[in-house]
């Protein structure tokens, strides 16, 4: 039966549509000197359809610590990666799709690294905004506990999608649903609500997971840089995994203020924090954990730019039969060394315990860092490089999936190689690559 499901999930994984979607380009407005309302010129008009292609080839290797633990390949690899975005507009509504196609070569095989596809439809109507997206992944590896979050360091998608931070072979199918919808009042006052449900298949059942969660905030403008907050949000959690005895479940509370403003002169300094409470239903009754998140941003110059953040929270996360607690650090530095040349660096770190309860041998750690130098070549292409060092440990006590043992794990790996992306349709007068002029 474990063969046959695993033919399954490499056929499902074939069939991923690789099409395309783009971010949406953001309207230029322009100034003039002539008082008059009518002489003002109007934002160029966005084009009713885009296309964006990229394709990148990367030679690079990496090394594991104990290659036998992660179980993952090693060594010299080349890897292609494909993706293709399409957005269609029709006044304030857009229909983005998305497509990526990761393929590696190492020790004379063929991987698919990551498959992927999604849809968005989005409609802005000033005051109201409303988007639903669905989409579906496939990985032949899988990271597995506390999850570092670094979604505002663009390099790091390369990162995942290469299987960089991955800790195990379970391979893995994961679709993810997600609807927001926001309405503002007032100058001062905003309702929003979302729905979020994310389903993963492995290998082996006993680890699929369907964690769901819906909600609604309600915000107030209290001064210029504050708002007064109140939410709730509740999650679930469907899961197999050892120990588990019924659905995980989670209650979300935001009653507190959300902060955010310069505290330098120059308005080069921004800090922003927002604060929650957590609440889980355990045997014993009730557990409150305070939740939370910060962060501390910093331009320096006219193109580097610096940011620390933090965040408290509570995870229902694939292959644990319990909430995992997670305290996590990260920060980036990015800035260009030339009109044409740039360069990010990342690091984060995320401990914490598996359950809510610090007990002797039930900590985690995960870590992971790395950088990026990119080159332009013309307007559409760059040369790239890029490093990672990444590792997690959990303590004995830690009920870990199949694939993962209590050993610490750390891998490190380099790849240099060539991009190519730019529009096929829709291309705006001066355009380059990723708008630039």
């Amino acid at each position: 039966m474990h063969i046959h499901r695993s033919r399954a999930l490499r056929g499902l994984a074939c069939t991923v549509l690789i099409c395309g979607a783009a971010a949406s380009a953001a309207a230029q407005t322009g100034g003039t000197t002539d008082p008059a309302p009518s002489a003002t010129p109007r934002a160029p008009a966005l084009p009713p359809q885009t296309l964006i292609a990229g394709v990148s080839v990367f030679g690079g290797s990496n090394d594991a610590a104990e290659e036998s633990v992660y179980g993952i390949n090693v060594g010299a690899h080349a890897d292609a990666d494909a993706t293709l975005a399409y957005t269609r507009r029709a006044g304030r509504a857009s229909l983005d799709l998305t497509g990526q196609s990761v393929l590696r070569r190492s020790h004379a095989d063929f991987t698919p690294m990551r498959q992927h596809g999604g849809i968005e439809y989005a409609f802005n109507g000033g005051r109201q905004q409303f988007s639903a997206g669905q989409s579906l992944a496939y990985t032949p590896y899988y990271q597995f506990g506390g999850v570092t979050q670094l979604s505002f360091v663009p390099i790091t998608d390369s990162a995942q999608s290469f299987g960089d931070l991955a800790n195990t072979t379970q391979r893995a199918i994961t679709a993810t649903t997600d609807v927001d919808w926001s309405r503002t009042f007032s100058e001062r006052v905003s309702l929003s609500a979302n729905y979020y449900r994310r389903g993963t298949t492995f290998d082996q059942s006993e680890l699929d997971m369907i964690t769901q969660s819906a909600g609604a905030s309600l915000s107030r403008k209290i001064t210029r840089f504050a708002s007064l907050s109140t939410g709730y949000t509740y999650r679930v959690a469907e899961t197999g995994s050892t120990g588990a005895t019924e659905p995980l479940r989670q209650h979300d509370v935001d009653l507190g203020i959300d902060y955010s403003r310069p505290v330098s002169a120059s308005g080069r300094t921004t800090v922003s924090f927002e604060s929650g409470t957590s609440v889980t239903p355990q045997d014993d009754g009730l557990v409150y954990r305070l939740t939370g998140d910060a962060a501390l941003n910093r331009l320096i110059g006219r193109t580097w730019n610096a940011r620390l953040g933090v965040n408290r929270s509570v995870q229902l996360l694939e292959g644990f039969a319990e909430p995992v607690l997670a305290n996590i650090v990260n920060l980036g530095l990015g800035g260009t060394l030339h009109r044409r040349v740039s360069v990010l660096s990342w690091g984060s770190m995320s401990t914490g315990t598996v359950g809510l309860t610090a007990v002797e041998g039930n900590g985690y750690t995960n870590w992971s860092a790395g950088g990026g130098l990119s080159v332009m070549v013309g307007r559409w292409a760059s040369i790239e490089a890029q490093y990672f060092i990444a590792g997690d440990e959990f303590e004995a006590g830690v009920v870990l999936p199949p694939g993962l043992s209590h050993a610490r794990r750390q891998r490190q790996g380099l790849r240099v190689g060539f991009s190519l992306r730019g529009p096929l349709v829709g291309r705006q007068p001066g355009q380059g690559v990723g708008g630039r002029e």
